[in-house]
Protein backbone atom coordinates (compact mmCIF):
# COMPACT_ATOMS: atom_id res chain seq x y z
CA UNK A 1 0.00 0.00 0.00
CA UNK A 2 1.34 3.37 -1.01
CA UNK A 3 2.34 5.82 1.66
CA UNK A 4 -0.21 8.66 1.76
CA UNK A 5 2.34 11.05 3.22
CA UNK A 6 4.70 10.76 0.20
CA UNK A 7 5.12 13.86 -1.91
CA UNK A 8 5.64 14.34 -5.62
CA UNK A 9 7.79 17.24 -6.81
CA UNK A 10 7.27 18.73 -10.29
CA UNK A 11 10.09 20.73 -11.82
CA UNK A 12 9.05 23.49 -14.18
CA UNK A 13 11.87 24.10 -16.71
CA UNK A 14 10.81 27.69 -17.22
CA UNK A 15 11.09 28.43 -13.53
CA UNK A 16 14.47 26.73 -13.35
CA UNK A 17 15.72 28.86 -16.19
CA UNK A 18 14.47 32.03 -14.55
CA UNK A 19 16.05 31.07 -11.22
CA UNK A 20 19.40 30.42 -12.89
CA UNK A 21 19.30 33.85 -14.50
CA UNK A 22 18.75 32.58 -18.05
CA UNK A 23 16.09 34.19 -20.22
CA UNK A 24 14.78 32.22 -23.19
CA UNK A 25 12.79 33.26 -26.21
CA UNK A 26 9.11 32.61 -26.54
CA UNK A 27 8.39 29.68 -28.78
CA UNK A 28 11.80 27.99 -28.43
CA UNK A 29 12.26 25.57 -31.31
CA UNK A 30 13.67 22.09 -30.84
CA UNK A 31 14.31 19.54 -33.57
CA UNK A 32 13.46 15.93 -32.72
CA UNK A 33 14.56 13.01 -34.89
CA UNK A 34 12.32 9.97 -34.66
CA UNK A 35 13.15 6.71 -36.50
CA UNK A 36 9.45 6.00 -37.07
CA UNK A 37 8.58 9.40 -38.54
CA UNK A 38 8.94 10.65 -42.10
CA UNK A 39 11.64 13.08 -41.07
CA UNK A 40 12.75 15.52 -38.39
CA UNK A 41 9.92 17.00 -36.36
CA UNK A 42 9.91 20.44 -34.86
CA UNK A 43 8.48 20.63 -31.34
CA UNK A 44 7.26 24.07 -30.22
CA UNK A 45 7.31 24.81 -26.53
CA UNK A 46 5.58 27.85 -25.12
CA UNK A 47 7.56 29.55 -22.42
CA UNK A 48 4.60 31.36 -20.89
CA UNK A 49 2.41 28.30 -20.26
CA UNK A 50 5.16 25.66 -19.98
CA UNK A 51 3.34 23.20 -22.25
CA UNK A 52 4.41 21.51 -25.46
CA UNK A 53 2.51 22.11 -28.64
CA UNK A 54 1.85 19.52 -31.29
CA UNK A 55 4.75 18.53 -33.51
CA UNK A 56 4.87 20.32 -36.83
CA UNK A 57 6.57 18.94 -39.94
CA UNK A 58 9.39 21.27 -40.99
CA UNK A 59 11.41 19.17 -43.45
CA UNK A 60 10.00 18.34 -46.82
CA UNK A 61 9.14 14.85 -47.96
CA UNK A 62 10.41 13.24 -51.09
CA UNK A 63 12.58 10.51 -52.51
CA UNK A 64 16.23 10.16 -51.43
CA UNK A 65 17.29 9.44 -55.00
CA UNK A 66 15.47 12.51 -56.33
CA UNK A 67 17.12 14.66 -53.66
CA UNK A 68 20.49 13.37 -54.87
CA UNK A 69 19.66 13.85 -58.56
CA UNK A 70 18.47 17.41 -57.85
CA UNK A 71 22.13 18.28 -57.29
CA UNK A 72 22.77 17.68 -61.00
CA UNK A 73 20.11 20.22 -62.02
CA UNK A 74 22.65 23.03 -61.77
CA UNK A 75 21.10 26.45 -61.10
CA UNK A 76 17.63 24.87 -61.21
CA UNK A 77 18.45 22.99 -58.01
CA UNK A 78 16.88 26.03 -56.35
CA UNK A 79 13.48 24.63 -57.43
CA UNK A 80 13.94 21.37 -55.52
CA UNK A 81 12.73 22.87 -52.21
CA UNK A 82 9.66 24.87 -51.32
CA UNK A 83 11.80 27.56 -49.71
CA UNK A 84 13.76 27.94 -52.95
CA UNK A 85 10.67 28.15 -55.13
CA UNK A 86 9.27 30.88 -52.92
CA UNK A 87 12.40 33.03 -53.39
CA UNK A 88 11.82 35.14 -56.51
CA UNK A 89 15.36 36.49 -56.46
CA UNK A 90 17.11 33.12 -56.65
CA UNK A 91 14.64 31.72 -59.16
CA UNK A 92 15.15 34.77 -61.39
CA UNK A 93 18.91 34.40 -60.98
CA UNK A 94 18.77 30.76 -62.07
CA UNK A 95 16.63 31.58 -65.11
CA UNK A 96 18.83 34.54 -66.05
CA UNK A 97 22.05 32.50 -65.82
CA UNK A 98 20.67 29.62 -67.89
CA UNK A 99 19.32 32.03 -70.49
CA UNK A 100 22.68 33.78 -70.71
CA UNK A 101 24.46 30.43 -71.11
CA UNK A 102 22.06 29.45 -73.90
CA UNK A 103 22.72 32.73 -75.72
CA UNK A 104 26.47 32.27 -75.38
CA UNK A 105 26.31 28.75 -76.83
CA UNK A 106 24.01 29.83 -79.65
CA UNK A 107 26.21 32.79 -80.65
CA UNK A 108 29.54 30.98 -80.28
CA UNK A 109 29.75 29.84 -83.92
CA UNK A 110 29.02 33.27 -85.33
CA UNK A 111 31.46 34.94 -82.95
CA UNK A 112 34.37 32.65 -83.80
CA UNK A 113 33.56 32.56 -87.52
CA UNK A 114 34.84 36.10 -88.14
CA UNK A 115 37.98 37.93 -87.04
CA UNK A 116 38.13 39.71 -83.71
CA UNK A 117 39.08 43.02 -85.26
CA UNK A 118 36.44 45.33 -83.87
CA UNK A 119 35.90 43.11 -80.86
CA UNK A 120 32.70 44.67 -79.49
CA UNK A 121 30.57 41.57 -80.05
CA UNK A 122 33.35 39.31 -78.86
CA UNK A 123 33.84 41.26 -75.63
CA UNK A 124 30.09 41.16 -74.96
CA UNK A 125 30.06 37.42 -75.65
CA UNK A 126 32.91 36.76 -73.22
CA UNK A 127 31.43 39.03 -70.53
CA UNK A 128 28.03 37.33 -70.74
CA UNK A 129 29.69 33.91 -70.53
CA UNK A 130 31.61 34.82 -67.37
CA UNK A 131 28.60 36.53 -65.79
CA UNK A 132 26.32 33.57 -66.56
CA UNK A 133 28.80 31.19 -64.97
CA UNK A 134 29.09 33.29 -61.81
CA UNK A 135 25.35 33.83 -61.39
CA UNK A 136 24.56 30.21 -62.19
CA UNK A 137 27.05 28.90 -59.64
CA UNK A 138 25.61 31.23 -56.98
CA UNK A 139 22.07 29.95 -57.62
CA UNK A 140 23.33 26.37 -57.73
CA UNK A 141 25.17 26.73 -54.41
CA UNK A 142 22.11 28.30 -52.79
CA UNK A 143 19.89 25.47 -54.04
CA UNK A 144 22.30 22.85 -52.68
CA UNK A 145 22.33 24.53 -49.25
CA UNK A 146 18.52 24.57 -49.15
CA UNK A 147 18.33 20.91 -50.18
CA UNK A 148 20.75 19.99 -47.42
CA UNK A 149 18.78 22.05 -44.91
CA UNK A 150 15.26 20.88 -45.76
CA UNK A 151 15.89 17.48 -47.33
CA UNK A 152 19.17 16.49 -45.75
CA UNK A 153 17.51 13.71 -43.77
CA UNK A 154 16.60 12.05 -47.07
CA UNK A 155 20.30 11.76 -47.99
CA UNK A 156 20.86 9.65 -44.88
CA UNK A 157 18.47 7.09 -46.37
CA UNK A 158 20.48 6.56 -49.53
CA UNK A 159 21.75 3.03 -50.23
CA UNK A 160 24.98 2.12 -48.50
CA UNK A 161 26.89 1.66 -51.76
CA UNK A 162 26.19 5.29 -52.74
CA UNK A 163 27.80 6.43 -49.49
CA UNK A 164 30.88 4.24 -49.93
CA UNK A 165 34.18 6.20 -49.72
CA UNK A 166 35.28 5.11 -53.19
CA UNK A 167 31.95 6.03 -54.77
CA UNK A 168 31.89 9.39 -52.96
CA UNK A 169 35.42 10.17 -54.12
CA UNK A 170 34.58 9.24 -57.72
CA UNK A 171 31.45 11.40 -57.60
CA UNK A 172 33.53 14.34 -56.39
CA UNK A 173 36.04 13.94 -59.23
CA UNK A 174 33.29 13.91 -61.88
CA UNK A 175 31.06 16.67 -60.46
CA UNK A 176 32.50 19.14 -57.90
CA UNK A 177 30.97 18.66 -54.46
CA UNK A 178 28.77 15.72 -55.47
CA UNK A 179 30.54 13.31 -53.13
CA UNK A 180 30.28 15.75 -50.22
CA UNK A 181 26.59 16.22 -50.94
CA UNK A 182 25.97 12.46 -51.06
CA UNK A 183 27.38 12.01 -47.57
CA UNK A 184 25.31 14.88 -46.16
CA UNK A 185 27.68 17.90 -46.20
CA UNK A 186 25.75 20.38 -48.30
CA UNK A 187 27.63 23.52 -47.24
CA UNK A 188 30.99 22.06 -48.21
CA UNK A 189 29.47 20.98 -51.50
CA UNK A 190 28.29 24.56 -52.11
CA UNK A 191 31.81 25.88 -51.44
CA UNK A 192 33.18 23.32 -53.89
CA UNK A 193 30.72 24.55 -56.53
CA UNK A 194 31.79 28.17 -56.10
CA UNK A 195 35.48 27.25 -56.27
CA UNK A 196 34.93 25.15 -59.39
CA UNK A 197 33.06 28.04 -61.00
CA UNK A 198 35.98 30.39 -60.31
CA UNK A 199 38.32 27.88 -61.93
CA UNK A 200 35.98 27.53 -64.92
CA UNK A 201 35.88 31.31 -65.44
CA UNK A 202 39.68 31.45 -65.20
CA UNK A 203 39.98 28.65 -67.75
CA UNK A 204 37.58 30.46 -70.08
CA UNK A 205 39.59 33.70 -69.91
CA UNK A 206 42.89 31.88 -70.47
CA UNK A 207 41.36 29.93 -73.35
CA UNK A 208 40.54 33.24 -75.01
CA UNK A 209 43.90 34.82 -74.19
CA UNK A 210 45.05 34.96 -77.83
CA UNK A 211 42.01 36.89 -79.13
CA UNK A 212 42.12 39.17 -76.09
CA UNK A 213 45.80 39.90 -76.64
CA UNK A 214 45.11 40.61 -80.30
CA UNK A 215 42.46 43.11 -79.25
CA UNK A 216 44.95 44.77 -76.91
CA UNK A 217 47.24 45.36 -79.91
CA UNK A 218 44.80 46.30 -82.67
CA UNK A 219 41.27 46.38 -81.23
CA UNK A 220 39.26 48.13 -78.57
CA UNK A 221 41.65 47.13 -75.78
CA UNK A 222 44.61 49.09 -77.16
CA UNK A 223 46.73 50.54 -74.38
CA UNK A 224 45.65 47.99 -71.76
CA UNK A 225 48.24 45.30 -72.53
CA UNK A 226 49.96 45.36 -69.12
CA UNK A 227 46.62 45.25 -67.29
CA UNK A 228 45.49 42.35 -69.45
CA UNK A 229 48.69 40.45 -68.71
CA UNK A 230 48.15 40.91 -64.98
CA UNK A 231 44.61 39.58 -65.42
CA UNK A 232 46.07 36.53 -67.15
CA UNK A 233 48.44 35.97 -64.24
CA UNK A 234 45.60 36.23 -61.71
CA UNK A 235 43.44 33.88 -63.77
CA UNK A 236 46.29 31.38 -63.93
CA UNK A 237 46.66 31.43 -60.15
CA UNK A 238 42.90 31.07 -59.67
CA UNK A 239 42.76 28.18 -62.12
CA UNK A 240 45.62 26.34 -60.40
CA UNK A 241 44.03 26.89 -56.99
CA UNK A 242 40.64 25.72 -58.26
CA UNK A 243 42.14 22.56 -59.75
CA UNK A 244 43.81 21.80 -56.43
CA UNK A 245 40.58 22.39 -54.51
CA UNK A 246 38.73 20.11 -56.97
CA UNK A 247 41.01 17.22 -55.99
CA UNK A 248 40.91 18.13 -52.30
CA UNK A 249 37.11 18.19 -52.12
CA UNK A 250 36.89 14.78 -53.81
CA UNK A 251 39.31 13.32 -51.26
CA UNK A 252 37.44 15.09 -48.47
CA UNK A 253 34.19 13.47 -49.60
CA UNK A 254 35.83 10.05 -49.50
CA UNK A 255 37.21 10.80 -46.04
CA UNK A 256 33.87 11.91 -44.64
CA UNK A 257 32.15 8.88 -46.15
CA UNK A 258 34.60 6.61 -44.33
CA UNK A 259 33.78 8.12 -40.92
CA UNK A 260 31.20 5.85 -39.22
CA UNK A 261 28.23 7.20 -37.33
CA UNK A 262 29.61 6.02 -33.98
CA UNK A 263 32.85 7.97 -34.51
CA UNK A 264 35.09 4.90 -34.35
CA UNK A 265 38.50 5.13 -35.96
CA UNK A 266 39.14 3.02 -39.03
CA UNK A 267 42.59 1.99 -40.27
CA UNK A 268 41.78 3.17 -43.81
CA UNK A 269 42.40 6.77 -42.80
CA UNK A 270 45.95 5.99 -41.65
CA UNK A 271 46.67 4.12 -44.88
CA UNK A 272 45.34 7.06 -46.94
CA UNK A 273 47.49 9.52 -44.98
CA UNK A 274 50.58 7.34 -45.46
CA UNK A 275 49.87 7.07 -49.20
CA UNK A 276 49.50 10.87 -49.44
CA UNK A 277 52.83 11.45 -47.67
CA UNK A 278 54.58 8.96 -49.95
CA UNK A 279 53.08 10.64 -53.03
CA UNK A 280 54.36 14.04 -51.85
CA UNK A 281 57.82 12.62 -51.22
CA UNK A 282 57.87 11.02 -54.68
CA UNK A 283 56.84 14.34 -56.23
CA UNK A 284 59.63 16.20 -54.45
CA UNK A 285 62.17 13.55 -55.50
CA UNK A 286 61.11 13.72 -59.15
CA UNK A 287 60.94 17.52 -59.26
CA UNK A 288 63.86 19.10 -61.15
CA UNK A 289 64.13 22.87 -60.54
CA UNK A 290 66.80 23.30 -63.23
CA UNK A 291 64.60 21.82 -65.96
CA UNK A 292 61.61 23.86 -64.88
CA UNK A 293 63.74 27.02 -64.84
CA UNK A 294 65.00 26.30 -68.36
CA UNK A 295 61.43 25.79 -69.59
CA UNK A 296 60.32 29.04 -67.98
CA UNK A 297 63.24 30.88 -69.57
CA UNK A 298 62.26 29.63 -73.04
CA UNK A 299 58.66 30.56 -72.34
CA UNK A 300 59.72 34.07 -71.30
CA UNK A 301 61.74 34.54 -74.49
CA UNK A 302 58.88 33.37 -76.74
CA UNK A 303 56.30 35.51 -74.94
CA UNK A 304 58.58 38.54 -75.17
CA UNK A 305 58.83 38.06 -78.92
CA UNK A 306 55.03 38.22 -79.09
CA UNK A 307 55.03 41.63 -77.42
CA UNK A 308 54.19 40.62 -73.84
CA UNK A 309 56.10 42.23 -70.99
CA UNK A 310 54.61 41.37 -67.58
CA UNK A 311 54.21 37.61 -68.07
CA UNK A 312 57.78 37.15 -69.41
CA UNK A 313 59.08 39.09 -66.42
CA UNK A 314 57.22 36.81 -64.01
CA UNK A 315 58.56 33.74 -65.84
CA UNK A 316 62.14 35.09 -65.80
CA UNK A 317 61.97 35.88 -62.09
CA UNK A 318 60.59 32.40 -61.36
CA UNK A 319 63.42 30.84 -63.37
CA UNK A 320 65.93 32.97 -61.47
CA UNK A 321 64.58 31.76 -58.13
CA UNK A 322 64.44 28.10 -59.19
CA UNK A 323 68.00 27.99 -60.55
CA UNK A 324 70.21 30.73 -59.06
CA UNK A 325 73.35 29.07 -60.50
CA UNK A 326 72.75 30.58 -63.95
CA UNK A 327 73.25 34.38 -63.93
CA UNK A 328 71.65 34.79 -67.38
CA UNK A 329 68.22 34.38 -65.80
CA UNK A 330 68.90 37.29 -63.45
CA UNK A 331 70.39 39.38 -66.25
CA UNK A 332 67.28 38.82 -68.34
CA UNK A 333 65.04 39.78 -65.41
CA UNK A 334 67.06 42.96 -64.88
CA UNK A 335 66.67 43.93 -68.54
CA UNK A 336 62.91 43.29 -68.44
CA UNK A 337 62.48 45.43 -65.34
CA UNK A 338 64.32 48.28 -67.01
CA UNK A 339 62.11 47.91 -70.09
CA UNK A 340 59.01 48.19 -67.90
CA UNK A 341 60.35 51.35 -66.28
CA UNK A 342 61.10 49.78 -62.90
CA UNK A 343 64.64 50.97 -62.08
CA UNK A 344 64.29 50.21 -58.38
CA UNK A 345 63.53 46.54 -58.94
CA UNK A 346 66.29 46.29 -61.54
CA UNK A 347 68.81 47.84 -59.12
CA UNK A 348 67.77 45.44 -56.36
CA UNK A 349 68.23 42.44 -58.66
CA UNK A 350 71.61 43.77 -59.81
CA UNK A 351 72.77 44.18 -56.22
CA UNK A 352 71.57 40.68 -55.36
CA UNK A 353 73.43 39.23 -58.35
CA UNK A 354 76.60 41.05 -57.36
CA UNK A 355 76.39 39.82 -53.76
CA UNK A 356 75.87 36.23 -54.85
CA UNK A 357 78.84 36.28 -57.26
CA UNK A 358 81.35 38.03 -54.96
CA UNK A 359 82.77 34.74 -53.56
CA UNK A 360 83.40 33.43 -57.07
CA UNK A 361 85.02 36.70 -58.11
CA UNK A 362 87.32 36.56 -55.09
CA UNK A 363 88.30 33.00 -55.94
CA UNK A 364 89.13 33.98 -59.52
CA UNK A 365 91.30 36.86 -58.36
CA UNK A 366 93.27 34.59 -56.02
CA UNK A 367 93.78 31.96 -58.70
CA UNK A 368 94.87 34.60 -61.22
CA UNK A 369 97.34 36.14 -58.77
CA UNK A 370 98.86 32.77 -57.89
CA UNK A 371 99.17 31.59 -61.51
CA UNK A 372 100.76 34.71 -63.09
CA UNK A 373 102.18 37.08 -60.48
CA UNK A 374 103.95 39.22 -63.06
CA UNK A 375 100.95 39.85 -65.29
CA UNK A 376 98.50 42.44 -63.99
CA UNK A 377 95.76 40.89 -61.92
CA UNK A 378 93.04 42.82 -63.74
CA UNK A 379 94.08 41.44 -67.15
CA UNK A 380 94.23 37.91 -65.78
CA UNK A 381 90.80 38.25 -64.24
CA UNK A 382 89.36 39.57 -67.48
CA UNK A 383 90.87 36.64 -69.36
CA UNK A 384 89.39 34.17 -66.83
CA UNK A 385 85.98 35.72 -67.02
CA UNK A 386 85.68 36.70 -70.68
CA UNK A 387 88.37 34.67 -72.46
CA UNK A 388 91.60 35.80 -74.07
CA UNK A 389 91.58 39.12 -75.87
CA UNK A 390 92.12 38.82 -79.62
CA UNK A 391 94.64 41.25 -81.14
Amino acid sequence: MANKSSKVYVIDPTESDSQNGRSGRRGNERTVYSPDSEGPQQAMRSRGHGRRRASVQVDEKGSPLLALVAYLAGPYAILATRRGRESRFWVALAILSCTGAAIVIARANSIFAGPHGAGAGYIIWLSVACLAALLGSAAWARGVILIGRHKGWLLRRLPAWLRHPGIAGAFGLVVPGFGLFAVGHARRAACAILTACAAAVAALVLWQSSPLWRLSRTGILVGHGDTLERIFLVMGAVGAFGALIWIVQALDGARLASVPADGAVRPHGDLAAAALVMAIMALLAAFSPARVAETLDRFAVSMQEDGLRVIPLAAAQAAMRLDPSKPEYAVQAIAMNETLGRPGEAHALRQDLAERWKPYERMLRLEAAAAQPVKPVVETLDAALFGPVKP
